[in-house]
């Protein structure tokens, strides 16, 4: 099944397949998200995850096998694929 998630900075998550979104806040009181594939991963497939952030963000930093990388969000939203097995820390901005 799947529940709902929602705070001032993240607003919405959506995803293909099994994913879980949790939360963590550093000592400065900023949010960042680990984005974890929770498909099977005997099925060897990659989900597609939107999250939908609150207003004042423009772009996250994520890492992706500890490679960072930004992207832009449209409409407050970006959507990253997470491999099977894999996970993704992202950071809104």
């Amino acid at each position: 099944g799947t529940t709902s998630y929602a705070s001032e900075v993240l607003s919405a998550v959506s995803f293909d397949y099994d994913a879980i979104v949790g939360c963590l806040k550093n000592g400065d009181g900023k949010n960042g998200f680990v984005v974890v594939n929770a498909d099977d991963p005997r099925l060897n497939r990659a989900t597609s995850v939107t999250l939908t952030f609150g207003s004042g963000y423009s772009s996250v930093s994520y890492y992706e096998n500890g490679v960072k990388k930004t992207a832009r969000l449209t409409d407050g939203k970006v959507t990253l694929s997470v491999e099977a097995g894999k996970g993704l820390f992202v950071i809104p901005v």
